[in-house]
């Protein structure tokens, strides 16, 4: 998660300028990152924990052979 974020504010570097010049302030963009990174965390955690509810599912089905 870490490396995403990362990835993420070093190709924002455009829009953070941009923010900072219109006037934005450091805690501004701080508390701003951390909301996206709390919104993409948890989305990406009730997506995964779906997808693999739904795959262990069928696979233990398939495995004991129930319908």
């Amino acid at each position: 998660m870490l490396n995403a974020t990362a990835m993420t504010m070093a190709e924002r570097t455009e829009e953070i300028r941009l923010l900072r010049a219109l006037g934005t302030k450091p805690q501004q963009l701080t508390r701003m990152v951390c909301w996206e990174t709390l919104t993409v965390t948890c989305a990406g955690t009730l997506l995964g924990t779906g997808i693999a509810a739904a795959s262990l599912t069928a696979l233990g089905k398939a495995a004991t052979g129930q319908p």
